[in-house]
């Protein structure tokens, strides 16, 4: 069985209904390894940045006990994973439209691009 993502241009209406834990009961009862698949991917979509923005910030920036701003690229990082997570929300018929999409990825890359450049 095939399974194709769904992107809604805009919020549906019945989104506050996808944070409910039981959401995706009928989905993971269905397909338990494609749920799991999915959910793991999901996961490291949201993990994926915070970790590559410690490595090239370990590499590149002098960390120091008074230099506070990497802080702020690790949440910027945080909101790139969320981002990236709604993208793979898509294939549980659960994405929140291309504007949320549009806001968590342009606003997490400002705020590391920042980070960056007031941290060197």
């Amino acid at each position: 069985m095939k399974y194709y993502p769904k992107f809604n241009k805009r919020m549906p209406s019945d989104a506050r209904s996808y944070f409910d834990p039981n959401y995706d009961e009928k989905f993971k009862k269905a397909n338990p390894t494609t749920y799991a698949l999915i959910v793991t991917l999901g996961i490291t979509a949201l993990m994926l940045p915070n970790v590559l923005f410690f490595i090239i910030l370990s590499n590149n920036i002098n960390l120091s006990d008074s230099n506070l701003w990497p802080l702020l690229g690790m949440f910027g990082a945080f909101i790139i994973g969320i981002g990236l997570f709604n993208i793979v929300a898509a294939f549980l018929q659960q994405y929140l439209g291309h504007i949320v999409t549009l806001i968590c990825l342009s606003s997490g890359l400002l705020l590391c691009m920042i980070s960056f450049i007031l941290s060197a």
